[in-house]
């Protein structure tokens, strides 16, 4: 690219790691989040398989395990309680679980410059460059923009049709919720209950508090 200098547009775990490996290129960039404060954004992630070659490439892979949880999932169950598979324990497994916010923090150490308060307005695209309007009135322009603003990302709207208020169907999000909750006794390793067609999992975090998901699974566990 003649004009090397990309937009990140939101500053969340995705942004921040492309604004870290850009850093590595000597590319330029600006990256911005529309937060005049930061506030935590989901409760946990589990780091296994590309996500540990991703955390060991940012730099900071043996600064989380330090303040992680280790996968360990040893049995599943069905919703009675009852055992319905033991699963032995894989000392090459070096997978964790990890508060979100941890890996945020570790993130944001890490980019030196992060525009607060700070949104898209509108997005112009020409021939060699993109002409972007910010809500502070100001522009800029780059050779790329980066749509890191989350699963109901404005800036991916503005790309498809240039209409914030666009209903065009090829505009296609995916993603699960998660969610966070305290059991009166602490648990140790991660447990699945599983039922017709339906699995629930849950990944412990520190001092009781697990973190889990739901699903719809083709049939049975067996």
């Amino acid at each position: 690219m003649k004009h090397k200098k990309i937009l990140i547009v939101g500053a969340g775990i995705s942004g921040l790691s492309l604004a870290i490996n850009l850093q590595k290129l000597n590319i330029p960039y600006k990256i911005i989040e529309k937060q005049t404060n930061w506030e935590r954004k989901g409760l946990a992630m589990s780091i296994q398989g590309e996500g540990l070659n991703a955390a060991a490439s940012l730099g900071f892979l043996e600064e989380l395990k330090q303040k992680s949880t280790k996968r360990n999932l040893s049995r599943i169950y069905d919703p009675s309680g009852k055992v319905l598979k033991n699963i032995a324990t894989d000392s090459h497994d070096m997978s964790f679980v990890i508060r979100r916010d941890v890996i945020h923090n570790s993130l944001r150490a890490r980019v030196p410059k992060i525009e607060m308060g700070i949104s898209v307005s509108n997005i112009t695209e020409k021939k060699d460059l993109i002409e972007v309007l910010f809500s502070d009135n100001s522009s800029d322009t780059f050779s790329m923009v980066v749509g890191a603003d989350g699963i109901n990302s404005k800036t991916r709207e503005y790309v498809i049709d240039n209409n914030i208020n666009s209903n065009n169907k090829e505009l296609q999000y995916s993603g699960s919720v998660l969610w966070g909750f305290t059991l009166p006794q602490k648990y140790n390793e991660i447990f699945e209950v599983w039922d017709t067609n339906k699995m629930c999992a849950g990944y412990p975090i520190e001092n009781g508090i697990v973190f889990s998901f739901f699903m719809n699974v083709p049939e049975t566990f067996s």
